[in-house]
């Protein structure tokens, strides 16, 4: 059992390694295709500070609504197939 717990552990840390490496790779390629419309922010007045913040920003958005959309969409798969099983009379007639 002691064995298992600790091939557990290394597991989920490895797992959350890679996607901490694959969220890196997603921001390093958003950061270069918008390396313009950063420029004319800073150009504009914004602060380094600013731009920090808005790209923390949009990244933690945008893991938290994947993660959400697609826990939704797991959890919401077999209310969604009783629904599109129901005979029609049948749900009618219930009420």
């Amino acid at each position: 059992m002691g064995n298992q717990g600790v091939t557990n552990i290394l597991f989920y840390m490895f797992i959350l390694l890679i996607s901490a490496f694959v969220i890196a790779n997603t921001t390093i390629m958003v950061v270069s295709k918008r390396r313009r419309e950063i420029g004319i922010l800073m150009t504009m007045g914004s602060k380094r500070r600013s731009i920090l913040m808005i790209s923390l920003l949009e990244n933690m958005l945008i893991i938290a609504l994947a993660f959400a959309l697609s826990l939704c969409f797991v959890s919401g798969l077999y209310p969604a197939y009783s629904a599109a099983q129901l005979d029609p009379v049948e749900a009618i007639g219930s009420e």
